[in-house]
This record gives C-alpha cells, sequence and structure tokens, in this order.
C-alpha cells in the first residue's frame, strides 16, 4: 500500500459522510464544540435541509463583489 492510497482515502471520506448520526432530539453543548458532533449534526440536519449550499462546509459569508462595487 502506498503512503496516500486514494481510494482508501475515498473510502474514509464516504464512511464519514454517512448520515443518521445524530440521535439526540435537541441541539446539546457538545454540537457546538467544532469536533464529531458538529460535523455530525451539520452533516445529518443542516445539510439535508440546505443541501449543495453547504457543500464546501466554509464558516464565514461569501458576498460578491460586484455587489459593492458600485458604491
Amino acid at each position: 500500500m502506498s503512503g496516500r492510497d486514494p481510494q482508501l482515502f475515498a473510502r474514509i471520506e464516504a464512511f464519514r459522510r454517512r448520515a443518521g448520526r445524530v440521535k439526540q432530539e435537541r441541539i446539546e453543548l457538545a454540537h457546538g464544540g467544532g469536533g464529531k458532533a458538529m460535523r455530525d449534526l451539520l452533516d445529518d440536519v443542516v445539510k439535508r435541509e440546505f443541501g449543495a449550499q453547504l457543500q464546501d462546509r466554509e464558516d464565514q459569508a461569501r458576498l460578491p463583489l460586484t455587489e459593492f462595487s458600485a458604491l
């Protein structure tokens, strides 16, 4: 096995992205820690509702510069 096996990384990423890991009915403090619970919450709940808009997993707002160039 090479040091960087693309198939292995693809399998790991697919496993990480599987849905249905959030079992709680309420958001708990653990979900705000930025770790696995937060990632599961985003993948299972938020991304399901907003879909493609959140695929990049960015943690900032993106605004087109054309909106501000007329100012």
